[in-house]
């Protein structure tokens, strides 16, 4: 991809994000709540549950470098996190921090196909778990989305596992089974590095968990701040609705997620009767959060950077 693509692709991307950001408050700002009947309280805390995320993804992703063989120090590879989840937030989506873990994971020596791989799975492994954590609250879904869809892309999900384990089981038994092709042989040889990672059950597993814990701090955190803003609605739905707002926003088209969480919220809560104008508070203040719960990674970027320096 180009320079010039690339500027285009991302001043795109802002446009989305703040075309939808307009839309949304040009609505529906007449049923906005004044901000003095928000509880603050409810921000402070969800705001302090998401700190605990970019150290749960930390761990997660050591879990999965230990697989490859790598094993850097878990307090540099939350550090590393911290500073990608803040720069997520001016960023592509969920995405965009991703390249910044590849360039500081070469940094702790960790071979660059390492370092690719494993961001890829992280990313794979928390797509899956949330995935998982949409179907575990697919009772209360059931109002908002068609029930088929969820059960059919479950079951292309548990087959698509089934058959890269099944497959990862195979080229561990016979590691010389190599076609004549030479193109086949490098994919072979790609996918056999990339399916490695199903070898360790229980790390694998444990960076699924992990993922599905972070998951559900947004949705709690979520909860909390639709309650503080007056959204009378059970815990239980409000987490629900979480779940496909963390869909809607690592959808790589916004910038951070941006306008399309907003839009996404705007929908989703008004099956549940709650006006535009509160669900999108809602929506701003869960942004505000994830902000807030980044900030470390901005004091941590520059301290790396000294560290770093005083090494070499």
């Amino acid at each position: 991809m180009t320079k010039r693509s690339s500027t285009l692709i991302f001043l795109f991307k802002i446009m989305v994000s703040i075309g939808a950001l307009f839309w949304v408050f040009r609505k529906f700002s007449n049923e906005m709540p004044p901000l003095s009947d928000i509880d603050p309280r409810s921000i402070i805390f969800s705001s302090a549950l998401l700190f605990a995320q970019p150290v749960l993804i930390g761990f997660r992703w050591k879990k999965i470098l230990e697989i490859y063989g790598a094993r850097p120090r878990v307090t540099r590879l939350v550090e590393i996190t911290w500073i990608s989840v803040f720069c997520n937030q001016f960023l592509p989506a969920g995405v965009g921090g991703d390249a910044v873990r590849v360039l500081m994971a070469r940094q702790e020596q960790i071979s660059l196909p390492v370092a690719l791989t494993s961001v890829a799975i992280d990313r794979v492994v928390a797509l899956l778990a949330l995935a998982f954590s949409v179907l575990v609250f697919t009772p209360i879904l059931a109002p908002l989305v068609d029930v088929s869809i969820l059960v059919i892309c479950a079951l292309i999900g548990g087959i698509g596992v089934a058959v890269a384990w099944g497959l990862s089981l195979w080229l561990l038994k016979y590691p010389n089974a190599v076609p004549t092709s030479r193109i086949l042989a490098k994919l072979m040889l790609g996918l056999r590095f990339v399916l490695y990672v199903l070898s360790d059950f229980w790390r694998s597993l444990t960076a699924f968990l992990l993922s599905v814990m972070v998951h559900f701090l947004s949705a709690i955190a979520f909860a909390f701040i639709a309650l503080g803003v007056g959204i009378d609605l059970q815990f239980l739905d409000l987490m629900s609705v979480a779940m496909i707002l963390t869909f809607a926003q690592v959808v790589p088209i916004s910038i951070g997620g941006w306008g399309v969480r907003e839009a996404a919220a705007v929908g989703l809560l008004a099956h549940f009767g709650v006006d535009g104008g509160m669900a999108i508070i809602a929506s701003v203040l869960l942004g505000v959060a994830y902000l807030i719960a980044s900030l470390p990674g901005a004091a941590i970027w520059p301290f790396r950077a000294r560290m770093r320096a005083r090494e070499l």
